[in-house]
């Protein structure tokens, strides 16, 4: 199983290295925490997949949350959560185009003062699951 989930790390690092600024999602002495507002399985699925894979890649592993603190993945469907769309609308994120859609996603790296987010927004449930 950690042979077949390195691939996915290595695919989030690439998709977000070519972005200023820089998220970690694992570094010493700390790993992001994962926060979805939303209630749809296939994507609390894929968090918690995530989080427990993390287990086995990392020393710290990933940590599903209700709160957004430094260093937190978003995950979730713009126009489904308010908390969200909020979120959006604060830092002026891009998503025209994924809207209208088939299971797409997209990835924004925020920072805000010192802190980091990364934002992964789908089109529907099993866009923002992919991402």
């Amino acid at each position: 199983m950690k042979k077949a989930l390195t691939p996915v790390f290595l695919l989030i690092f690439l998709q977000i290295a070519h972005t200023q600024p820089v998220f970690r999602l694992i570094e010493p002495g700390r790993s992001a925490a994962l926060y979805h507002a939303g209630h749809e399985k296939v994507i609390d699925t894929a968090l918690e997949m995530l989080a427990s894979d993390s287990r086995l890649l990392g020393g710290r592993p990933l940590v599903i949350t209700d709160k957004i603190t430094d260093n937190t993945v978003i995950v979730g469907i713009p126009g489904n959560e308010p908390a969200l769309d909020a979120l959006i609308t604060k830092y002026k994120l891009d998503i025209s185009d994924i809207e209208g859609k088939w299971e797409a996603y997209k990835m924004h790296v925020v920072r805000d003062r010192n802190n980091s987010y990364l934002f992964i927004l789908g089109s529907d449930p099993r866009g923002a699951a992919y991402g």
